[in-house]
């Protein structure tokens, strides 16, 4: 009996609220209640509060809600021409200021990006030009070797050896230098 009577001074307090917000509060503080079982008045107060409180508490709550939505509708409602004259005018004495900042941010990121590009290159260029150097190093190596064999046998073998092992390591980067370029383009597409 008190929570229906708790339920109907409720109903009361809220009667500046539209009809639907006035129900949905009423289910939330009847279900609270159902699921509390049976309480007397003063165990419902102790919990829930008296239903004027109750009340204002929802009151300020739309009204918080109604002024952060109306705010913006407000401004553009007051806009006048004049107002907008007044804008126009501002942006464009202002202009130095967020026209300067804008340049230099995209001045900024140009730079980064240039940057990035500049040392994948350098990494592409780096490792293409130590394979072109391994195998022509390589086979320089390898002929003046062929050629000495004949004259000085020991500094024929000597830079034999020392050809093979440039081209070896010539061959052990091209693929590392495959992988860096295709990576590169890869990127460079994306």
């Amino acid at each position: 009996m008190d929570q229906e009577k708790y339920l109907d001074q409720l109903s009361q307090a809220l009667r500046r609220l539209s009809p639907d917000e006035r129900i949905a509060i009423v289910d939330k503080y009847r279900q609270a209640l159902q699921v509390s079982g049976d309480l007397t008045w003063d165990e419902i107060v102790n919990r829930f509060g008296e239903p004027r409180e109750v009340a204002k508490e929802a009151y300020r709550q739309q009204r918080a809600a109604n002024q952060t939505g109306n705010r913006r509708q407000d401004f553009v409602r007051n806009l006048t021409l004049p107002k907008i004259f007044l804008l126009m005018v501002l942006l464009l004495i202002t202009l130095p200021i967020w026209g300067t900042i804008t340049a230099v941010i995209l001045a900024a990121l140009m730079a980064i990006f240039g940057i990035v590009i500049g040392v994948i290159m350098t990494c592409v260029i780096l490792m293409l030009t130590l394979t072109l150097v391994g195998f022509g190093l390589g086979g320089t190596s390898l002929v003046s070797g062929a050629l000495l064999l004949m004259n000085a046998p020991l500094t024929g073998v000597y830079y034999l050896g020392l050809g093979l092992v440039e081209l070896a390591i010539g061959l052990l980067l091209l693929p590392v230098f495959w992988l860096i370029f295709k990576a590169a383009v890869r990127w460079l597409e994306a």
